[in-house]
């Protein structure tokens, strides 16, 4: 038993032995990785000539693809003003120890932002996703500012009166065209050309410099450019239109009128510099064919049981707005409330209708004649089964434009209701309106005073420039 005893105890003495020593480790030579570092050169993309941005390490040139580098535009150009736009820049090859770039975004400082919109009143946002010719994609943010307040219901407002006005330019263009044509008796080339004569409207939504010359304000801009380009195009070689619309898409997503783009004809124009354009088309042929003849429904002077006449201090355009807007006519006709329904491809037209709410009650007047800018007419039911017409008319003037409202007879039904209805609406409805006309008075005023009523000088061009330009026009006909 002892000897078993010492033999144990040797041997755990043993094991304790072996697991207790030491096992010498070869030290590791360190290695400087910074001596293994090179320096690059990192430069601008080529819009940029190549401009050096600064320069960094690197152990291998693979390491510096995809890397990115900020610069503001004032490090490039060496210009003061462009302190404020910032450039991210992203690595794409490496040339020797020359690293190559290309721009991968730009952004305004929120800085400069804030300074230049101190002043501002409104600011209008869009954001727009585009692709590049060359595959790129881009998300671009716009900001419009305002010096004056606008609602969202103004913007909308003057998008739809901007179609109305182009298209009741080229009617009353062809209008005169026929007079010139019907009244001269002149020979010369340039009156023999007069009835071939027309015009083409171009309608893009984009963003613009304005550029001070001595005599003139001068747009400047990609977006410019492009509108230029667009001038020379094929419409005519490819559908035979003469006289049209042609809307760019961003024009047509900023006017965001429903219905409007089913009487337009896609078509694609390719230019070398700006590449393939879709674009929209108008054809002002039919609309002239459907408003030279049409007869207007109005209600005369010398057939209106009474007349109202309002001066206001606006331009014709914007007054037409006011007397136009639900908002406002409520005003006009002491309702509650007003909404327009049955628009025409996204607008007010014949057929349309105001709907009146007078607390429990509801009137309704449809609309059978509107031309935009200067009068409409409208048509009420009246007890008895009758009904009566009302025209608006603007006559516009110097410094201020006149608003008329001429209240027609009730028209079928028993007599003796018609004779009722008309001595009401002399007693009742015109002085109701007299009120209302002076009520929204006060509020243009008002909105005048605060901003919200923008209005814009608009100069007269000389009657010699004008006949100059159009003597021109006709000889090169």
């Amino acid at each position: 038993m002892g000897k078993a005893k010492r033999e144990k105890k040797k041997a755990k003495k043993a094991a304790k032995i072996k697991t207790t020593r030491k096992v010498k480790k070869k030290k590791k030579k360190s290695v400087d990785t910074w001596k293994t570092k090179k320096w690059f050169i990192i430069t601008a993309a080529k819009a940029f000539e190549g401009k050096e941005l600064g320069q960094t390490i690197a152990t291998k040139p693979e390491e510096l693809i995809g890397r990115t580098v900020k610069s503001t535009l004032r490090q490039i150009t060496g210009n003061i003003s462009h302190q404020h736009v910032q450039l991210r820049f992203k690595v794409t090859d490496v040339k020797g120890q020359t690293a190559n770039t290309e721009v991968i975004g730009d952004e305004i400082q929120r800085g400069y932002i804030g300074r230049q919109t101190r002043r501002m009143k409104a600011i209008v946002p869009a954001i727009f996703r585009v692709q590049t010719k060359d595959k790129k994609k881009l998300q671009i943010t716009v900001l419009a500012f305002g010096r004056h307040s606008m609602r969202i219901g103004q913007k909308k407002d003057m998008r739809k009166k901007m179609v109305e006005l182009i298209e009741g330019t080229y009617v009353e263009f062809r209008r005169a065209l026929d007079l010139m044509v019907l009244n001269t008796t002149c020979n010369c080339l340039a009156c023999r050309n007069i009835a071939n004569l027309d015009l083409k409207f171009f309608v893009h939504y984009g963003t613009f410099a304005l550029e001070p010359l001595p005599s003139y304000t001068e747009l400047i801009g990609s977006d410019v450019n492009l509108i230029h380009r667009l001038t020379k195009n094929n419409v005519t070689e490819k559908t035979g239109m003469h006289a049209y619309v042609l809307y760019t898409k961003a024009a047509l997503e900023h006017l965001a009128m429903p219905g409007l783009f089913d009487e337009l004809t896609r078509q694609v124009e390719s230019y070398d510099d700006v590449g393939e354009v879709t674009v929209y088309l108008l054809d002002m042929h039919p609309i002239w064919e459907n408003r030279k003849h049409r007869y207007h429904t109005v209600v005369e002077p010398q057939d209106a049981v009474h007349t109202l006449e309002k001066d206001f201090s606006l331009p014709q355009p914007l007054l037409w707005e006011y007397l136009t807007n639900p908002k406002y006519r409520s005003i006009v006709f002491g309702a509650d409330s007003q909404r327009i329904e049955d628009l025409k491809q996204g607008r007010v037209a014949d057929g349309s209708v105001y709907v009146c709410s007078h607390g429990k009650n509801i009137i309704q007047q449809s609309i059978i004649d509107w031309h935009p800018f200067e009068q409409y007419t409208i048509k009420s039911a009246t007890p008895g089964g009758g009904f009566a017409l009302m025209t608006i008319r603007l006559t516009g003037h110097d410094n201020s434009t006149t608003a008329t409202a001429l209240f027609g007879k009730t028209q079928e039904g028993p007599s003796l209701i018609r004779g009722l209805v008309n001595f009401v609406g002399r007693k009742f409805l015109a002085p109701s309106m007299v009120d209302g006309f002076n009520a929204l008075s006060e509020v243009i005023e008002r909105e005048i005073g605060d901003g919200s009523a923008s209005q814009q000088a608009v100069g007269k061009i000389p009657a010699e420039q004008i006949e100059n330009a159009l003597t021109e026009s006709l000889a090169q006909t």
